[in-house]
């Protein structure tokens, strides 16, 4: 299998085109002449929508701690019952969805050794619980009601326009500000996947079929310590001015690195960005 989705008979939908990697995966499909239908409205709304499409991308939600912590009911609404919103539409008109959850439904592991599909669940972040709970709506919906669905467990994305208090982009706004870079957790482990090895992936899965309901792992499949992180970063930005430690979030996991082996075989998927070539990417996408 290829990741090439051109293809004139299939218009798709994505949800949360707006967030960072829905402006991403946006981009990308229209550059590929694609008929896209933006949805960065209501996904509650979406039921009523009548115009068909072929697949949904179902990225629209809440990922951040702070927003959660600001109001966590709405974001157990729009992550849970806003994707049974969105497989509802999927439903209605025949429609296949491609859905974004996250890493953060394992259960913190013993060590650091990659994390498989079938490795157990035990999501113990809000975030992390919200996806878990969609997931089993997919699942549900995939088996009982016919709505096929592919589950990409999303590791630590980075890329472009990613809002700075995810890691990567906070190292490297502290390191341009020539500000002090604060840590929770220097010594624990990160999957850093980029941004359009991400996007490949959710291509590749939408061109699945025959399927019910199918979970993949994207990650590099590496580790990188967090200390680390600062290390490299400092060789493509500028020295930093030193590091500040502080106390870590609830429900932060220590070692976190997918296996890849599942998408590589199924989805003919391989990462083809090292942290070092995609903070390359985020350094020339800054100068343009």
């Amino acid at each position: 299998m290829n990741g090439d989705i051109t293809r004139p008979d299939i218009r798709a939908m994505v949800t949360g085109s707006r967030g960072f990697i829905g402006r991403h995966l946006t981009a990308y499909l229209r550059s590929r002449v694609l008929d896209i239908v933006e949805w960065h409205g209501d996904v509650m709304e979406l039921p009523d929508y009548d115009e068909p499409v072929d697949v949904v991308f179902h990225l629209a939600g809440v990922s951040r701690y702070d927003q959660f912590l600001e109001a966590a009911s709405k974001g157990y609404d729009i992550n849970v019952i806003g994707t049974l919103a969105v497989l509802t539409y999927c439903k209605k008109v025949g429609a296949r969805c491609v859905f974004a959850s996250t890493s953060g439904v394992y259960r913190s592991p013993m060590d650091a050794e990659p994390i498989s599909e079938d490795a157990p669940l035990g999501p113990n972040s809000p975030y992390g619980i919200s996806k878990g709970l969609a997931e089993g709506i997919c699942r549900h919906q995939a088996k009982e009601l016919g709505t096929p669905s592919v589950v990409l467990r999303l590791f630590n994305v980075y890329g472009p326009g990613q809002h700075p208090s995810f890691l990567i982009m906070w190292v490297i706004e502290c390191l341009l500000k020539k500000q002090p870079i604060v840590l929770r957790m220097p010594d624990a482990f990160r999957d850093f996947v980029y941004v359009a090895d991400v996007v490949d992936a959710f291509s590749r899965a939408a061109l699945l079929k025959n399927t019910e309901f199918k979970v993949f792992n994207i990650g590099r499949g590496q580790a990188v310590r967090v200390r680390d992180v600062v290390r490299i970063a400092e060789r493509v930005f500028a020295p930093s001015t030193g590091i500040e430690l502080v106390d870590s979030q609830l429900g932060e996991l220590t070692a976190v690195i997918a296996d890849n082996a599942r998408a590589s075989e199924e989805l003919g998927w391989t990462p083809k960005y090292n942290l070092e070539a995609g903070l390359m990417e985020i350094k020339a996408s800054l100068k343009r």
